[in-house]
């Protein structure tokens, strides 16, 4: 699987390219970058027993795996979140 993905300002011209109005962004980088950071942390520190425990040692492994490549995106700022609102014109 491949993704492309948009800056902020893109996304927000490809909206009003699309005829959307009264467009409005919110940058939530700095939230998922730590949550990101917290998820990876719980995985492999202090509850990891607890998850192992409850899906297995494979499932919380691959968990692991994606969250580290999670937080390596977010910390290159290659993935980052935003809220996008528009409006459709009446």
């Amino acid at each position: 699987m491949t993704m492309t993905f948009q800056t902020i300002d893109e996304a927000c011209a490809t909206l009003q390219n699309a005829g959307f109005t009264n467009i409005e962004a919110v940058d939530r980088h700095d939230w998922f970058r730590e949550l990101a950071h917290w998820e990876l942390e719980q995985l492999s520190g202090p509850r990891h027993r607890e998850f192992v425990d409850q899906v297995g040692e494979e499932d919380v492994a691959r968990a692991i795996d994606a969250n580290r490549k999670l937080v390596a995106v977010t910390e290159t700022g290659e993935l980052r979140p935003s809220h996008l609102r528009a409006q459709w014109p009446e």
